[in-house]
């Protein structure tokens, strides 16, 4: 996918391009994905007009460690976070059941 995105302003419409982004989606709701603070979290969903900038289920901070209980974010275009990197498709994860933390 970044090929074509790469490829978008000399090889490909542009047009074509964002249908086929909203097909299949750049960060489909499930994705499992690395954020550049360090934290990781599930997108919860992606706005058409908005590809790449998702509503994210916080769920690991940036020290590795659960969160409790989970936050939710908006990746913003100006923001200072970003989408580092995509890991993994969570509804193809096996997990333990969630337990909460004990507050301390």
């Amino acid at each position: 996918m970044s090929m074509v995105i790469g490829l978008t302003s000399t090889d490909f419409d542009s047009r074509i391009v964002r249908a086929l982004l909203s097909a299949i989606g750049l960060y489909p709701p499930g994705s499992v994905v690395l954020l550049s603070d360090g934290r990781v979290g599930i997108v919860l969903e992606t706005k058409e007009r908005d590809l790449l900038c998702p509503r994210v289920l916080i769920c690991v901070d940036e020290y590795g460690r659960r969160v409790s209980p989970f936050e939710t974010m908006k990746i913003h275009k100006e923001g200072d976070i970003y989408i580092k990197e995509a890991l993994d498709d969570f509804g193809k994860r096996k997990l333990e059941p969630y337990a909460p933390v004990a507050a301390v």
